[in-house]
């Protein structure tokens, strides 16, 4: 362009020099627009969401709720504002992902699964969430080319849940002793009671301005949670709670999930882990192509289809943060503690690589997550094993989750499978006894011939006084009953049988 404007003058005096850079630079601008820029060679097959339900009202009233009114018997339970803030949700996920061939246009049960825990915030909030996920359905239903039936918008989608006790959507609220034991030693002890002396002064203020005579570490964790809830649902802090004041007590509740789930491994495998083991099941499973002996036969095990490209978890803030832990990130690279509506997506590549993506808000994108495990790069889903991720250590809950001794034991005592092996143990703790004592007795007895020996050397005379007797070559010596030394002899039986001789 430079060249074109110039006049025939001011070409002539342009230097060869300068032309030939100026051509050497247009010629490479050329060659590199003719490149094409490599395309990543491979596609999204499946798409797992756990995402925290939306705003709810305070589980528990915090000290000096100026709102407890409003909750009336509704503690815990999603509000109109938590119902959008999924339809938004729902809605974002069908805008990012609409060109990835993952999403349906409507709801087929062999194409996508939803699971929820038993509870009614998440459940509601699953709801919400696929309202917005499927959004142009017409009521009734249609039948697919290859004849199944596919759900329109007027046919309820189905929303799956466990038993609470078995459920490990909600890591810390299924049946699990050890699990109790290891979480509350970790709240309760020594990094607990320093969080509590490092936050003294602050919680002596709130305990003032509340009128509680102590405000301690878990009353502080439960204001947080409801001061969350409250700018969620458009209310004002209270007076005497500035927002650097929430902003503080949303830390201590981040601090206290990072003692939960970070500050001890075993942990990790007890929360995080057997939601990450199934993610993991599914995504193989996927890619493999084959459906598993036990999804065929159990519908609860259908996360194992390898039909399915979308898999839906509605769970809690634990839920995510537990996960985010098993993935060895650590809670805090979450930024703050999961609020209403977060989503932790794993994406599944058909290279056999899956991505992690973390989104906190409907009004941010997600940004991408990177284990430690993987490196920079995706992660290889053939090396996401116990040896990079302990959080996949075997956990077998049906023992590791049980007290007692040896930790196979519960409350109900053993079960039928349990019982041989608890008495295999007892058998074997009885024999190894038997045969300490017994060693420790010849020991001793050992311990005190020699003691005799060494105080009666010399002439023992027998009971008659006539001096040793010998017999077959061998040497009988009967020993006195008071040795050298003055002493009773130590060999209570010894002493017994020379009296009766």
């Amino acid at each position: 362009r430079r060249i074109m404007s110039m006049t025939a003058t001011e070409r002539q005096s342009f230097s060869l020099s300068q032309q030939s850079v100026l051509l050497s630079t247009l010629l490479l601008l050329l060659l590199v627009a003719e490149i094409p820029c490599p395309v990543r060679a491979t596609s999204l097959v499946q798409l797992q969401l756990v995402f925290r339900h939306g705003i709810r009202n305070p589980i528990r009233m915090p000290p000096s709720d100026p709102y407890a009114s409003r909750y009336n018997a509704t503690l815990g339970q999603l509000t109109p504002a938590g119902a959008k803030q999924m339809r938004d949700l729902g809605r974002f996920v069908r805008a990012y992902y609409a060109d990835q061939g993952v999403l349906p246009e409507r709801y087929d049960p062999n194409v996508m699964w939803a699971y929820s825990t038993d509870t009614d915030r998440t459940l509601a909030s699953c709801q919400a969430f696929l309202s917005g996920l499927f959004p142009n359905q017409s009521p009734g239903a249609n039948l697919s080319r290859n004849g199944s039936s596919v759900a329109s918008a007027g046919t309820p989608i189905p929303i799956h849940s466990a038993p609470k006790k078995s459920d490990v959507l909600k890591p810390t609220g299924y049946t699990c002793p050890a699990r109790d034991q290891l979480i509350k030693a970790t709240t309760t002890g020594a990094a607990y009671r320093a969080e509590e002396n490092r936050a003294r002064d602050f919680l002596k203020r709130l305990a003032s301005a509340t009128g509680k005579q102590s405000f301690s570490l878990s009353d502080a964790w439960t204001l947080g949670s409801a001061a969350e809830m409250w700018l969620g649902m458009g209310l004002r802090l209270p007076d005497w709670l500035s927002f650097s004041d929430y902003q503080r007590l949303q830390l201590m509740r981040l601090r206290k999930y990072e003692m939960k789930f970070d500050d001890n491994p075993l942990v990790r495998k007890f929360c995080g882990g057997p939601l990450l083991d199934r993610m993991l099941t599914s995504a193989r499973a996927k890619l493999s192509g084959q459906t598993s002996k036990v999804s065929q036969k159990n519908s609860k095990n259908q996360n194992q289809n390898p039909g399915l490209s979308l898999i839906i978890y509605s769970a809690h803030d634990s839920t995510v943060a537990s996960l985010a832990s098993a993935l060895g990130l650590g809670v805090a690279r979450l930024g703050f503690v999961p609020p209403p509506s977060a989503l932790l997506a794993m994406e599944v590549y058909s290279d056999a690589t899956v991505r992690f993506a973390y989104k906190n808000s409907t009004k941010y994108r997600p940004v991408l997550l990177k284990p430690p495990a993987c490196g920079q790069s995706d992660c290889q889903l053939e090396r996401m094993l116990p040896a990079q991720f302990p959080s996949l250590g075997a956990v077998n809950l049906a023992y590791e989750c049980r007290s007692g001794v040896f930790g196979l034991l519960d409350s109900a005592g053993p079960t039928c499978v349990e019982a041989p092996v608890v008495l295999l143990l007892l058998l074997i703790v009885c024999v190894c006894l038997m045969c300490t004592v017994l060693l420790f007795g010849k020991i001793f007895r050992r311990w005190c011939f020699n003691i005799r020996g060494r105080s009666g050397s010399g002439a023992i005379s027998n009971r008659s006084g006539t001096g040793a007797s010998r017999r077959q070559g061998g040497e009988y010596a009967y020993k006195p009953l008071i040795n050298s030394a003055g002493e009773a002899d130590c060999d209570d039986e010894d002493a017994e049988m020379n009296e009766n001789a």
